[in-house]
């Protein structure tokens, strides 16, 4: 049933089912903040950065968000770091 649906297609149609309004806005890849404000500049909402993670055999993963002109505190960063120790995971990248 899903097989021939794109993972876009298969996350806008569960939003509608389940009543969520949205908006998409495209742009290429983007490896820092400062690239990114050239594209939300028109875009009134919080923008967020993202951290990926997966588990060691790579079958599980993780993301965790905030807010974009914030940095990951000392404290919080030492959790994340103890937690990725913990359960044995790492930053997730495409290759």
């Amino acid at each position: 049933m899903f097989r021939d649906m794109t993972k876009t297609d298969f996350v806008l149609n569960w939003l509608k089912a389940h009543g969520i309004d949205y908006e998409v806005h495209y742009h290429p890849p983007l490896y820092t903040i400062e690239e990114a404000m050239a594209y939300w500049e028109n875009v009134d909402s919080t923008h967020c950065k993202n951290l990926f993670f997966r588990n060691h055999k790579g079958n599980r993963h993780y993301m965790a968000s905030f807010e974009c002109h914030k940095n990951l505190q000392s404290r919080a960063y030492g959790t994340v770091h103890r937690g990725i120790s913990r359960f044995g995971l790492c930053f997730r990248f495409d290759t």
